[in-house]
């Protein structure tokens, strides 16, 4: 959606938006400088000592999480307007999802170091295994962000498995 049809919440007078209450400027403001930091050092350190891994993974988390807290710093001063809110739904919901596979890559190289004898798994296998959960996760999350984003943007109530996070973040647990 082009930024110049911005679209606005039509729910009862009564409700502020989309998320039922105004979103705290100062708090997204702090996340939104946190996110930065990281960001640019998890990106320094990645260009630093060559470990180009970290840029599609924890580099791009941030990123995702930084446009996301933008997004939600926007809706903090108009919060009826649903693009903002719709960014930093799925910015942050998954956002995550790379920096989990940074850990992963992590957790194989921890694994080379200590020694593969420890290891039930081959640090490949598990780099493949949880690779591969990692995606089916992104994939559930981005379709979660998606569904609530539309729901809202269409003035219907959020499925219960969209509202409740707790069905997308059960599965991404088990992982």
């Amino acid at each position: 959606m082009a930024l110049t049809s911005v679209s606005t919440f039509t729910h009862p007078p009564n409700d502020v938006g989309p998320y039922s209450y105004v979103p705290t400027e100062w708090i997204c403001i702090l996340f939104l400088v946190l996110y930065s930091i990281s960001t640019i050092l998890h990106l320094g350190q990645a260009l630093k000592f060559r470990l180009w891994w970290m840029i599609p993974t924890a580099t791009l988390a941030g990123i995702l999480e930084i446009i996301g807290w933008s997004a939600r710093l926007w809706s903090s001063q108009n919060p009826r307007l649903l693009t903002p809110f719709e960014m930093q739904l799925v910015g942050t919901v998954v956002a995550p999802t790379p920096l989990v596979a940074a850990n992963f890559i992590i957790l194989g190289r921890i694994i080379n170091q200590v020694g593969p004898q420890y290891c039930r798994l081959t640090p490949k296998i598990y780099t493949i295994i949880f690779c591969c959960f990692d995606v089916a996760c992104l994939i559930v999350q981005a379709l979660g962000g998606a569904t609530a984003a539309r729901a809202v943007s269409q003035g219907q109530t959020l499925p219960r498995y969209v509202h409740h996070p707790l069905f997308r973040a059960t599965f991404t647990l088990l992982r």
